[in-house]
């Protein structure tokens, strides 16, 4: 299992083993997010400008994220979890 799946299914202790600050928390929770959203993928790009990244940067973050978030949230819906 790679890092975005751990921190997909298991948050907390992923950011603690990589001590993740408050901002870096708040960053890998938007791409876990990204999942679950509705519009257009490229809609989470000002929070991760706001955040630091570079607009490039967020695109392609989230881009390269994205198919895991989805199935991720997929996944949780049909398991009956909320998102």
């Amino acid at each position: 299992m790679n890092a975005l799946q751990r921190l997909m299914t298991n948050f907390e202790q992923v950011a603690k083993e990589y001590a993740l600050t408050p901002k870096e928390r708040e960053v890998a929770k938007c791409l876990v997010d990204v999942g679950s959203h509705t519009g257009k993928v490229s809609d989470f790009v000002p929070r991760f400008v706001e955040m630091g990244a570079h607009p490039l940067a967020a695109l392609m973050g989230i881009h390269a994220t994205y198919p895991a978030a989805k199935k991720f949230a997929q996944e949780k819906v049909g398991a009956g979890q909320k998102n």
